[in-house]
């Protein structure tokens, strides 16, 4: 079992309970999926080819597919079907894998959190977002800075849930995660 699997199971399962006087373990948040992505503004394949591998460094060389657009823009001079961006599904272990990750080494390195845009954070019905401004924190980019360079776009990080929950309860769990900037 993975740790944070096992924190969940163990720690933050009663705490919900204890908290938010929950009487169905099946009315409790669980993390469903974990979606990432990368947008462009303009339509450059270059940039796109960048962050498609980018995407794979980070999960790993798990799948992504690209973002098409679905009607055009004038403005940025975009047709129908051209790639604007690129995105990646995570669930099970690799969702874990990845939220350990990003709790445990990655967080910890922003000092003063403006590369985190959580002041754009969203929280709809069943999900959390926010962006990473600077994607230099991951090593896996870091590492193959030379090829990829400061051309690549911010991460959208797309946390989605199996319930519907309040923004309270979102918060209370990303902060029994220790995720300090929250």
């Amino acid at each position: 079992m993975h740790i944070l699997e096992n924190f969940y199971s163990n720690n933050l399962k009663y705490s919900f309970i204890n908290k938010f006087k929950q009487t169905s373990l099946k009315t409790l948040p669980t993390i469903q999926k974990i979606v990432l992505n990368f947008k462009n503004k303009t339509l450059n394949l270059k940039n796109t080819a960048i962050n498609l591998l980018a995407l794979r460094l980070i999960t790993k060389d798990k799948k992504t597919c690209l973002i098409l657009s679905k009607k055009p823009n004038l403005l940025l001079k975009i047709k129908k079907g051209n790639p604007i961006g690129c995105k990646i599904i995570l669930s099970k272990k690799l969702m874990f894998f990845f939220l350990k990750k990003l709790v445990f080494n990655i967080l910890p390195l922003f000092k003063n959190y403006q590369e985190l845009s959580l002041k754009k954070a969203k929280f709809n019905k069943n999900s959390f977002s926010f962006l990473i401004k600077n994607t230099m924190f991951f090593s896996q980019i870091n590492n193959f800075y030379n090829i990829l360079g400061y051309n690549i776009s911010s991460l959208n990080l797309n946390l989605v849930f199996k319930t519907l929950n309040s923004q309270e309860q979102i918060l209370f769990g990303l902060k029994k995660l220790k995720v300090s900037s929250i």
